[in-house]
């Protein structure tokens, strides 16, 4: 059964975090054949790379990784992945979070 770990609400997040997740995940593929990681957007811009290199000892073991934003868990977005192995960026939520990340408020 596909997994969603959502860590959007997590106070720190580093490599060694996902290091350890795949240290210590125990579970086959054949029982979690996908993983998907929710986490805020400005950790998703900053992370990803890192945290997929550090997954990638689960990779090896066949389950298939995707890290998203947490905007992408509204309207199926995630659905899409976990059914289908479709990525699906609503770019016009993601502007409006960029507006919000570079434009004071004021």
């Amino acid at each position: 059964m596909p997994k969603l770990l959502d860590l959007t609400h997590a106070q720190t997040m580093d490599a060694e975090l996902f290091a350890n997740l795949a240290a210590s995940w125990i579970a086959p593929a054949t029982a979690t054949p996908r993983l998907g990681v929710l986490v805020s957007f400005e950790r998703w811009v900053t992370l990803r790379d890192t945290a997929l290199a550090a997954l990638q000892p689960l990779a090896n073991r066949g389950i298939r990784l995707q890290m998203f934003y947490e905007q992408q868990a509204w309207g199926g977005q995630l659905d899409a992945w976990f059914r289908h192995g479709a990525i699906v960026h609503n770019l016009r939520v993601l502007a409006a979070r960029v507006r919000e990340l570079t434009i004071p408020a004021g």
